[in-house]
């Protein structure tokens, strides 16, 4: 069970699962143990398309320019009341504008950057944000990409 008050975001956890039981009726019980690994989506009202901005690829001494779309689930409109980009390498600049997504109002948040000079083999950041519907902070968003 998801707790109600549980922070916004993707969560990644392992679960070991133990059972024990009989193979034959008679013989003796066996212990199994199962590792698997348990992914949550944890997003409210608010959703994201893409979960993450995938840049793929960016050539090297190059500019770069990744999206997402942030919207109400009921289509309800709302602003970024604060926006930032952070732990990104190379420097980044990040902003929103207005869209719409399937016809009802969105958020777009654009991240641009500039690998000239960057001598790293990956390009990484995160997106910090906060919507004007008073929703919790550290609602993040991941930037990712590889630098040729």
């Amino acid at each position: 069970m998801i707790k109600e008050d549980a922070p916004w975001g993707n969560f990644n956890a392992r679960l070991e699962i133990e059972g024990t039981g009989v193979t034959d009726p008679g013989t003796e019980p066996v212990t199994h143990h199962v590792m698997t690994q348990v992914i949550a989506k944890m997003y409210g009202d608010i959703r994201m398309e893409p979960e993450q901005i995938q840049l793929g690829i960016v050539q090297a001494n190059s500019p770069f320019r990744g999206e997402a779309i942030l919207y109400h689930k009921d289509g309800v409109e709302f602003e970024l009341a604060e926006l930032s980009v952070r732990f990104s390498r190379p420097e980044m600049q990040v902003h929103s504008e207005k869209t719409t997504k399937d016809g009802k109002p969105a958020v777009k948040i654009v991240v641009e950057g500039d690998t000239t000079g960057f001598d790293e083999r990956y390009v990484r950041g995160t997106i910090f944000f906060k919507t004007s519907l008073g929703d919790a902070d550290n609602q993040q968003l991941q930037i990712a990409g590889s630098v040729r």
